[in-house]
């Protein structure tokens, strides 16, 4: 540990990197979607677009924003708080948030002639914004998700949890980038789901200064 901030190895500071990465490219690629005539295979100026956004913006969260990244990522207190666990929650909060959130702007726009670039970039903004607000008031205490569907030993159902929570949640944000028929949404979604099992795997953001504490990866 130095001063406020805890040593990080290799593997933490490029998990740092990646998590940063893939949030901006699935949180922006819709909002990118609305701004460009094509799908993002089809548009050099879309994929151009996304890739400046996540390197320079990873790059920023990385160096200005460095003590809150690792803020976030860092193990807290229990492995309930972990940044894998969040992911695997953001997941099974935004699905159903974003379900619901459809069908009550479904119901506005009945009335609101408005374009479909807008009803999608606020749909977007609108499950986003509800996740978010869900999971910081779990974090402060003040809402209980089920035991059940979180991550606690790290077993294989805890991987098999953060991979089908990352592929979710990088098939629903991306469609609009893709299209819901290209084949290649799959194949991101797959790759983006590995990597952060690898990440986990790897020991990314887990603390094994106490084997014997619940914090030690249990299940590896």
């Amino acid at each position: 540990m130095t001063g406020d901030h805890p040593d990080r190895s290799v593997v933490d500071s490029l998990g740092i990197a990646i998590l940063s990465m893939y949030s901006l490219t699935i949180l922006s690629a819709p909002v990118f979607s609305t701004r460009f005539g094509g799908y993002l295979p089809e548009d050099a100026g879309f994929l151009t677009a996304i890739i400046i956004t996540s390197v320079i913006g990873a790059l920023v969260l990385t160096t200005a924003f460095r003590h809150h990244v690792i803020h976030f990522t860092d193990k807290a207190t229990t492995d309930d708080r972990s940044v894998w666990n969040e992911v695997v929650l953001y997941t099974l909060t935004y699905i159903p948030v974003t379900i619901i959130s459809g069908l009550l702007i479904s119901l506005l726009t009945a009335a609101w002639s408005a374009t479909p670039d807008t009803v999608l970039l606020l749909h977007h903004a609108l499950a986003t914004g509800l996740t978010v607000v869900l999971l910081f008031f779990r974090r402060k205490g003040q809402i209980e998700y089920p035991h059940w569907i979180q991550v606690h030993s790290w077993g294989a159902r805890d991987y098999v949890a953060l991979f089908g929570g990352t592929f979710l949640l990088t098939y629903a944000y991306m469609t609009s980038a893709f299209g819901p028929t290209s084949a290649l949404l799959v194949p991101f979604s797959l790759f983006c789901a590995t990597v952060l099992v690898v990440l986990r795997w790897a020991g990314a953001f887990t603390s094994t200064n106490n084997p014997g504490s619940p914090q030690t990866v249990a299940g590896d």
